[in-house]
């Protein structure tokens, strides 16, 4: 381990005495990316203020492909690491260094402030709020619902619906983020009616100077406004990637489905779902082993002997294949996945547990087949 890593893992212990010494030894380390980023993703102040002390940048931006700075790494959300009070107290120390909190970072190459509004970290954004200027661009206005402001550079500019946010990145639009995608894409709406409804009427402003609603219909289902899908959907838009509909059922958004399914979208679609095994919302809800989603795509109607696999596989294969529980796959034969059907390989399902080794489906399965006419 090299000095500087070791000085990163120290601040992410929270251990000051190793730090201190590691200082003394050499202070430049203090300025090289990994100590002042661990110090905020682990929520350390007394870390970070050491750090600071030693000429360590409240804006740096990691070497690495995520392009973190430390308000983003401090921020956004991640499931392994929950949000405590020393996250709050971070984010003071860095704004009072000097962090600036619309400066892009994350892999997305957005501001912190957007980060928060699109993410599970809203709790940070009246702090960030208290350092930004008043007078907000298209792209903040938008993500957080500030309607009057929308419509003020609008009229100023009209074009600027149609604009995007250079350098930022998404995968549903190669010239990156556009006002309307900042704003269906906010979470500032999800336990907020009144926000949510601001959010709605921003986007319908947007649409109405020219905005393009394509490619956003996925960050609307991540969102969960339903308002504002029912905007786009109406202004036209539809779903660009399958496997948001997989993820939709899997996450238990059954009312934007519904609302989806009321506009026309198909369920069999295999658009964006390669990394399931390019099968259809069924088939990768079964892949991820979801069962209120896999249940909701039966109730629909779709097939499970027929999920587009090239392997010629059905919903018992994959669920065999990702180690599903037997509820998994008792509700698949409940719906008339047969047991014996054959992959390209010429295996059943039984087959395929005995490859995998799957010691509690064999006898599931083995019992099934013995009670098939």
């Amino acid at each position: 381990m090299t000095t500087a890593k070791e000085l990163a893992t120290a601040a992410g212990n929270g251990d000051l005495d190793t730090m201190r010494s590691l200082l003394a030894a050499d202070g430049s380390l203090a300025t090289t990316w990994q100590p002042v980023m661990e110090a905020c993703f682990r929520g350390r102040p007394e870390a970070l203020q050491l750090l600071l002390e030693h000429g360590a940048d409240p804006n740096v931006k990691s070497r690495s492909s995520h392009h973190y700075r430390p308000l983003h790494r401090t921020v956004e959300h991640k499931k392994t690491m929950p949000k405590h009070e020393g996250h709050m107290q971070v984010v003071e120390i860095l704004l009072n260094a000097g962090a600036d909190p619309l400066l892009p970072g994350s892999p997305w190459l957005i501001s912190a402030v957007a980060l928060c509004a699109t993410g599970d970290s809203t709790e940070f954004l009246p702090l960030l709020m208290d350092r930004i200027p008043a007078d907000l661009d298209i792209f903040h206005a938008a993500v957080l619902g500030h309607f009057q402001r929308v419509e003020e550079l609008l009229a100023g500019n009209p074009a600027l619906a149609a604009s995007h946010d250079p350098d930022t990145r998404i995968w549903t639009d190669e010239r990156g983020w556009s006002a309307l995608l900042y704003c269906t894409r906010s979470c500032l709406g999800r336990n907020d009616k009144a926000k949510a409804k601001k959010l709605a009427a921003t986007a319908r402003c947007l649409l109405a100077h020219g905005a393009d609603p394509n490619g956003c219909i996925e960050h609307a289902i991540h969102s969960g406004n339903l308002e504002i899908m029912e905007t786009l959907l109406e202004a036209g838009a539809s779903v660009a990637d399958d496997d948001t509909l997989n993820h939709a059922a899997c996450d238990g958004q059954f009312e934007m489905l519904e609302l989806l399914l009321k506009h026309g979208t198909r369920l069999d679609g295999t658009r964006g779902t390669e990394h399931h095994g390019g099968y259809t919302p069924l088939g990768c809800a079964v892949s991820c082993r979801s069962l209120q989603g896999v249940r909701w795509f039966l109730e629909q109607g779709q097939d499970p002997n027929h999920i587009k696999s090239q392997a010629n596989e059905n919903c018992l294969h994959v669920a065999v294949h990702y180690g599903a529980s037997n509820r998994m796959l008792q509700l698949l034969l409940d719906f008339g996945t047969r047991l014996d059907q054959k992959d390209a390989s010429g295996f059943t399902p039984l087959d395929r547990a005995r490859a995998k080794k799957r010691t509690k489906a064999i006898p599931f399965l083995k019992a099934a087949a013995a009670g098939t006419p």
